[in-house]
Order: C-alpha cells, then structure tokens, then sequence
C-alpha cells in the first residue's frame, strides 16, 4: 500500500514537473527553429528530464514518461548535442554530494540544481547549436 501511494505521489510530482518543462518559453508546439534560444531551452529540459529518469532509476513513473524521447524527437538539436548533454548528466550526478534532510531523498531538488547550473548552461552554449535554419518559404 505504501508503495502505490508513492508511486501516486511520484507521479503527481513528475506530472507537475513536466507540466512546468512543457509549458515552458520552450513548449514545442511552438518551436521556432531559427531561434538559437529555443534550442538552448530544449537541451536544459532535456538535462532535467535525464537527470530525473536517472535519479529514479527504480521508479517506474520516470520510466513510463516519455518528456525526454520527444524532445529529442521534435526537438532542433542534433542527437550527438542531446548525448554530450546526457554525458553532462552523468557527470553532475556522480560528482554531487548526496542531498539528503532528515533521512529523506531531495532527487528532485538536485534536478532543479542541475537546470539552473552555470555549468550546464556553458556545456549548452558551447555545442554546435544552430544559428542558421534554412528559411522556410511562406
């Protein structure tokens, strides 16, 4: 019983968390593909979605989301940027003390870290992000 109430609880959360990614300036219904910032935008949401499926290994919820999948998908970026971005991931993680208050995981709370990281933002913007998007004839 304990575990589906976390499961709930950890889907509620992730739901949200997802819900404040996808509306983000980023949503990508709107993705304007000569604009150099949506694609930073997508690769940091990107980060926050690994970051969480990787944080949560064990937890099916983060598994069962597929926020990441489709932002590679539909997303501007080049699939060699998502995995330097991924790597990036990786590394953050394993270098990073374990965050913990009374006893209690804070995962989420190192994702959040990580999305505001200057660390990642310099990785970001050093990729071979696009300035230049053949323009589309209107």
């Amino acid at each position: 019983m304990m575990t589906v109430k976390r499961n709930v609880f950890f889907l509620i959360v992730f739901t949200l968390l997802c819900f404040v990614v996808v509306l983000s300036p980023a949503n990508l219904s709107d993705i304007e593909h000569n604009n150099k910032n949506v694609e930073i935008q997508e690769l940091k949401d990107f980060a926050f979605c690994m970051c969480l499926y990787k944080e949560f290994e064990e937890d099916s919820v983060f598994y069962d989301d597929g926020t990441a999948s489709a932002i590679v998908e539909l997303g501007s970026s080049s699939f060699e940027n998502y995995e330097l971005v991924n790597k990036f991931v990786e590394k953050y993680l394993d270098t990073l003390k374990i965050y913990s208050y009374e006893n209690h995981r804070l995962g989420i709370l190192k994702c959040l870290r990580l999305l505001h990281n200057e660390s990642l933002d310099s990785v970001i913007r050093n990729l071979q992000v696009e300035d230049n998007f053949e323009e589309q004839d209107d």
